[in-house]
């Protein structure tokens, strides 16, 4: 018994400064502890974001796409066309470079290849260059990447080559002090544009959030006159707004002969079905 009385004494000793201690922590962890809705939302935050799921996110890229889908150039048929995107992070718009499914069952034009320009290129990590690989490749292009950093530099781009270059939303802002050089470099590797019917699929297309509209230094509604596409020789040709907080404008070479009034884009609409398919496999 005494043997008893002396080990209960020991484990006393023992769990009575771990039992304060729990005590003392308890209602610490009940007050931090995140509350489930607080909880949910962070876990939608992080594992929605940019997806299907995120409503935003969607509706910017159903405007994005009906836009560009009207904007799009006509071309020979059967004949493939180059496409340059500027400081791309995620390739999410790639998809809307190509026609839809009318004109690709009528075989008039495809995507051939896609080019990738830019700091982001040059500091992109391996699954991000991966990730742009697998969006130009499910469009049917070529890939080809090139890290440019300093606004000195020309790119390995022939001159003349392109046919359509995009800047995404952000892209402007990712640029910074680079922005007049990148324009510059723009209008040099785009293929000459005429007032002829084939010559006229040289476009030069800009997705743009507010912050990167304040960076053209120009205003949409006077045609972006003064701004830096302006500088480098750019005109405005049609432009829309989206309720997304988005605007996409098409852009190409100034002196282009019109031979008639492009009007600008306003009532049109992209089949749902359709933007699935271009997007089949997003996550």
């Amino acid at each position: 018994m005494e043997n008893d009385n002396m080990l209960w004494k020991y484990r006393r000793r023992h769990w009575v400064p771990l039992l304060a201690l729990y005590t003392l922590a308890l209602p610490a962890f009940v007050l931090h502890r995140t509350p489930p809705r607080a909880s949910a939302s962070r876990v939608r935050q992080r594992f929605f974001q940019n997806t299907w799921a995120d409503k935003d996110y969607m509706d910017r890229q159903f405007f994005v796409a009906g836009t560009l889908h009207v904007l799009l150039p006509k071309a020979k048929p059967n004949s493939g066309l180059t496409a340059l995107e500027l400081e791309p992070t995620d390739g999410r718009y790639i998809g809307f470079l190509r026609p839809g499914a009318e004109e690709v069952a009528k075989k008039k034009w495809y995507l051939d290849e896609y080019i990738a320009v830019g700091r982001t290129v040059f500091e992109a990590e391996t699954d991000q260059v991966k990730k742009l690989k697998k969006e130009a490749n499910a469009q049917g292009a070529k890939p080809r990447f090139q890290g440019w950093v300093n606004p000195s530099e020309r790119w390995q781009v022939d001159k003349g080559s392109v046919d359509m270059a995009l800047l995404s939303d952000g892209a402007m802002e990712r640029l910074g002090s680079r922005r007049e050089a990148a324009l510059m470099e723009l209008r040099r590797v785009l293929k000459p544009s005429g007032a002829k019917f084939f010559l006229n699929v040289r476009r030069l297309y800009a997705v743009a959030s507010n912050e990167d509209a304040k960076a053209f230094k120009g205003d949409w509604a006077d045609g972006m006159k003064g701004s830096v596409f302006d500088q480098a020789g750019f005109e405005l040709v049609a432009a829309k707004q989206g309720e997304c907080g988005l605007t996409v404008g098409y852009w190409r070479k100034k002196g282009i002969r019109k031979k008639k009034k492009i009007r600008e884009a306003k009532a049109f609409a992209v089949n749902p079905k359709e933007l699935n398919a271009l997007l089949e496999g997003d996550d």
